[in-house]
């Protein structure tokens, strides 16, 4: 991995965040005016193109059922770590931040700087297991923690990711492709998806006081998302390697990308939307993306070496 490619790309997303927050101190702004615009509006697109583009693959289709699988057993783990330390819905939101990793906002640009068209397909693969856990159990998961079983599933009904993703994924295996003054056109909400998914990670800070730094929940957080995560990819890889023989090169280097980007940002957003101390999943996303400048190199560059 080329490291000065990844720190000019988490210098920018720093750059946002703290225009985020800039922002959040100095003008009127409602943080959850900018969460339902990401979740319902500028995401759903951004995946409903990424799948109508992507080159489809049968060696590509296992992946988001992988990584689906990989997020719903880490957020069971961590919903039962975490009714052990906090008796509020802090449990719910550790168990949503285990499940999910900032695939979209740092992953994908990181992608699409450092791979060719297959690797950001396998990353796009990938992404989507990411969105559906999100989309489904996550979402139900965080729900939990202020509403009951109805109002939580109804909320799921309403989340257009998943229509988006199964819309754009049977478009595209029916043959069907945008055309290219649209799909040019529809190139802006990508720029968009990362621009406003990292502001409000600033957004988020800039309504933070002492009370939300919580360090257990940084602590736990990070154990999951830099010890655990890489460690159930590199399983995965291992059996792989041994009795299937389906990844090549290009689908590793992309898996263990998605294995080690921070904390999602979009934590906060769906915190935001379900009264669930957004916060401290800002502080903790913060933290994550700083820890992960110098964390991601170092367990790329030893990983691959050995693979």
């Amino acid at each position: 991995m080329d490291t000065d490619i990844l720190l000019s790309k988490v210098t920018f997303l720093f750059i946002l965040v703290m225009l985020g927050y800039v922002a959040g101190k100095r003008l009127p702004l409602n943080t959850r005016t900018f969460s339902s615009l990401l979740i319902y509006v500028v995401a759903p697109i951004v995946i409903f193109t990424g799948m109508m583009e992507a080159p489809i693959k049968l060696s590509y289709a296992m992946l988001p059922i992988m990584f689906f699988c990989i997020s719903c057993s880490l957020a069971f783990i961590a919903f039962l770590w975490g009714g052990r330390l906090w008796q509020d819905n802090t449990r719910n939101l550790f168990a949503f931040s285990s499940g999910t990793g900032n695939t979209g906002y740092f992953g994908l640009p990181i992608a699409m700087a450092l791979f060719d068209a297959e690797g950001v397909a396998v990353v796009l693969f990938s992404l989507m297991g990411f969105m559906v856990f999100e989309s489904t159990v996550g979402f139900y998961i965080t729900a939990r923690g202020n509403f009951t079983i109805q109002d939580s599933l109804r909320k799921i009904s309403r989340l257009p990711l998943i229509y988006a993703f199964s819309t754009g994924l049977l478009l595209n295996l029916a043959g069907f492709h945008l055309p290219t003054n649209l799909a040019e056109s529809l190139e802006a909400f990508k720029g968009a998806y990362t621009v406003l998914g990292m502001m409000i990670v600033g957004l988020g800070l800039a309504q933070v006081s002492r009370s939300h730094i919580d360090m257990k929940f940084i602590a736990v957080t990070s154990i999951v998302k830099y010890i655990f995560w890489p460690a159930a990819v590199i399983i995965a890889i291992i059996i792989d390697h041994f009795i299937f023989h389906s990844f090549n090169r290009t689908i590793m280097y992309g898996i263990l990308l998605m294995s080690m980007v921070p904390l999602a940002a979009n934590n906060i957003a769906v915190a935001v939307e379900l009264d669930a101390q957004p916060q401290k999943a800002a502080v903790a996303v913060l933290a994550s993306t700083g820890m992960g400048i110098i964390i991601i190199p170092f367990y790329m560059s030893l990983v691959l070496a050995y693979f």
